[in-house]
């Protein structure tokens, strides 16, 4: 059975803080709700991990091992949720725009730069032809084209 990562986000937690109610104070829940739960995994893992006392908790073999392989790991996934979290909060990328041949010269092209100038981490690509492009099969975010449209999935905007 694979253990629940929160769990062992938890133990993770406990053993560099070294202590179930400092972990339980910079997570944010009750430090019997911690215990609890690195209990729970302890029962999952079948083998303690931890060996608790009044005064200190003292990582067992087993557990040292476990910390060890686990640390990296949390730490991956934290780092994955913090740059998905940044990501939102500023948008980046790549935006893929098609249009005309002729586009630019009927076109103000001002708006790219004030646009660029907002959104540093923003690449526009502008892929330019006369031929009418496929938006699925041509990875396309954006199609400027006149006349009428020839799938009526699409939104046409006058």
């Amino acid at each position: 059975m694979i253990p629940d990562l929160n769990d062992v986000a938890l133990f993770v937690q406990v053993v560099r803080s070294g202590s179930f109610a400092q972990a339980a104070r910079q997570m944010g829940m009750p430090s019997n709700t911690v215990s609890r739960r690195v209990q729970h995994l302890e029962v999952q893992l079948g083998t303690r991990l931890l060996q608790r006392s009044t005064r200190k908790l003292v990582l067992t073999q087993a557990g040292e091992h476990f910390y060890e392989r686990c640390t990296a790991a949390v730490d991956g996934l934290m780092s994955a949720a913090e740059q998905l979290v940044s990501g939102r909060e500023e948008p980046s990328g790549r935006v893929r725009i098609a249009a005309m041949a002729d586009f630019f010269d009927f076109f103000s092209m001002d708006w790219v730069a004030d646009f660029l100038a907002c959104y540093p981490r923003v690449q526009l690509e502008f892929v330019l032809s006369d031929e009418r492009a496929d938006l699925i099969a041509d990875r396309l975010d954006i199609a400027f084209r006149g006349g009428p449209l020839q799938d009526s999935g699409y939104v046409g905007v006058n």
